[in-house]
């Protein structure tokens, strides 16, 4: 188990970790996230010795970590760190034995990394020589071929296709299976989602968010509603418009209700409503203006949960003199652009019957 606690670091006047605390469990993968500049990269850089923290404390096994125990973990960072001009099998070799393995060893651990990756027959190949994708598995097979206890992924995901991105995770599956320890850092939050077990979400060098993932999505006070009709003439909103911005212009709506309009096409409604709203009159009263083909009502997405707890910041930030900070705003406008067509679609019934059973 990695326990991470307290951990303090500022450059100048900017506090880059505030406080940081977590821990990660053996056999579970833990996403740690957050926007740009929120201290994900100097927390991993942390737990590797790499900086010299101001405060806090970084343990392994219940034990401050040591240099021996660095040399079990594996590291993937964000940006290369191979080689280019080296042959990739005898660049897997010297990692391998940097790591402490001895020469028989790490040819062996290096041919079998290459062929569950894919690349058994390039291994004579340069690095400069590969795809971007296929430099991104060189260098998570770098990470895994020592067999770490812990390993430690800066955007591991970046550059692949369907299929790379499939084959590194089932390989991070099986480093599951061996009881290994899993951080994992990525702006891709569908594929965080699908993977991670636990999260911790840090924005301004603090912990906003953390916990398990199912727990922090089913305890969320929002809910997302998804109905399809059959006909677009079952969605003409009370004041005309093609698309309303409130959901008091949509008449089956109870207008006293906090209930936000995500989507508004002719045949499709995406509302964001609260997670006592009583679910059976509302999906009654939307069936009396049409058919309703499909209901989907499942807890906030993972993106929904990061984009809220920075907006919450942001506008906590603006409420308070001296303090808005327009880079801040910006990120989350980009990130939020990022997102909107990577979140997951949601599970779906063919009859408004099935529409209480709430997907975890």
């Amino acid at each position: 188990m990695l326990q991470v606690t307290n951990l303090k670091k500022k450059y100048g006047d900017i506090s880059a970790l505030d406080g940081v605390s977590f821990q990660a469990t053996p056999g579970r993968i833990l996403g740690l996230l957050g926007p740009n500049g929120s201290g994900k990269t100097t927390t991993m850089r942390s737990i590797f010795g790499l900086i010299a923290l101001d405060a806090g404390k970084v343990h392994w096994q219940d034990h401050a970590v040591t240099s021996q125990d660095r040399l079990n973990f594996g590291y993937m960072p964000e940006q290369r760190g191979l080689y280019p001009k080296m042959k990739i099998h005898d660049q897997l070799v010297y990692f391998g034995r940097l790591h402490g393995l001895n020469t028989s060893t790490a040819r062996k651990a290096a041919d079998q990394q290459l062929n569950d990756l894919g690349l058994g027959a390039r291994g004579q190949d340069p690095v400069e020589t590969l795809s971007h994708g296929n430099q991104q598995r060189v260098q998570f097979a770098v990470a895994l071929l020592h067999q770490p206890g812990l390993l430690v992924l800066d955007e591991p995901f970046s550059g692949l296709d369907p299929i790379g991105t499939e084959t590194l995770g089932k390989l991070l599956r099986q480093q599951l299976d061996h009881n290994c320890t899993i951080i994992f850092s990525s702006h891709q939050l569908d594929l965080v989602q699908h993977f991670c077990d636990d999260i911790v979400l840090v924005h301004k060098g603090k912990v906003r968010v953390s916990g398990p993932l199912h727990e922090i999505r089913t305890s969320a006070t929002r809910r997302r509603l998804d109905l399809t009709f059959d006909t677009p003439a079952s969605l003409t909103p009370t004041s005309g418009e093609e698309h309303p911005a409130h959901h008091t212009q949509i008449p089956w709506l109870p207008p006293d209700a906090e209930v936000e309009v995500l989507a508004y096409e002719p045949r499709n409604i995406s509302l964001r409503i609260p997670h006592d709203l009583d679910i059976t009159s509302l999906i009654q009263a939307a069936s009396q203006v049409g058919h309703i083909a499909s209901i989907a009502y499942q807890p906030p997405t993972l993106s929904e949960i990061f984009l809220d707890t920075v907006r919450e910041d942001v506008n906590e930030q603006h409420s308070e003199p001296h303090s808005v900070d327009h880079t801040t705003k910006q990120q989350t406008a980009k990130i939020a652009r990022n997102l909107t067509e990577k979140t997951p679609a949601p599970l779906t019934s063919n009859t408004a019957d099935k529409f209480s059973s709430e997907p975890s």
